[in-house]
């Protein structure tokens, strides 16, 4: 699926589905679309619009490329808190987002191999999921962008405590600027 709209879509479920792409697709901005795939293993998304997807049980993936857009996710926090946690009832990003108990994108795509996660720093979907403690036990090779790096390297921190037999590890830098003196 590519360019469409899932905002009225209130999940996507296939007990056979192999391969999902869904590229630049308008989501819900107040709540999450589920999407249950439990022979999956190939994932690519990409969030232009709304609130990230909740994934359900994956347990053959082997290939995840997640990548949340700035422009219009609703991810995002108006505060600026970098977990989407300030408690105003007021920022649609933090709202619905916190005390549900469960892990959006990152317990799913635990059991790939190769995880490409690629997102705009003020996204906080991908550093909540952390507080779930999830453990990448076949993770090889990992890519992300500069969110990883605020705040204090935390994402960084926590691929390489949690991915015991990770071979290889790029992180993109897109965004950063080298000043010359």
């Amino acid at each position: 699926m590519t360019c469409c709209v899932v905002v009225d879509v209130g999940g996507i479920l296939s007990p056979s589905l192999r391969r999902l792409s869904i590229t630049r697709c308008d989501f819900h901005r107040s709540t999450r679309c589920r999407i249950s795939a439990p022979r999956l293993t190939s994932l690519q998304l990409v969030v232009f619009y709304g609130r990230a997807p909740f994934l359900e049980e994956m347990p053959l993936l082997v290939n995840g490329n997640v990548r949340l857009e700035d422009c219009s996710c609703a991810d995002i926090c108006k505060n600026k808190r970098y977990y989407g946690d300030c408690g105003d009832d007021n920022c649609r990003g933090c709202f619905g987002s916190r005390g549900d108990g469960s892990s959006v994108l990152l317990q799913r795509l635990s059991s790939a191999t190769d995880l490409k996660l690629t997102s705009y720093p003020n996204v906080f979907i991908f550093r909540k999921d952390f507080m779930f403690c999830t453990t990448f036990s076949d993770l090889k090779t990992l890519l992300f962008n500069e969110w990883c790096l605020k705040p204090g390297f935390g994402a960084l921190d926590y691929f390489l405590r949690n991915s015991p037999v990770m071979e290889k590890l790029t992180i993109q830098l897109e965004n950063c600027f080298l000043q010359v003196w």
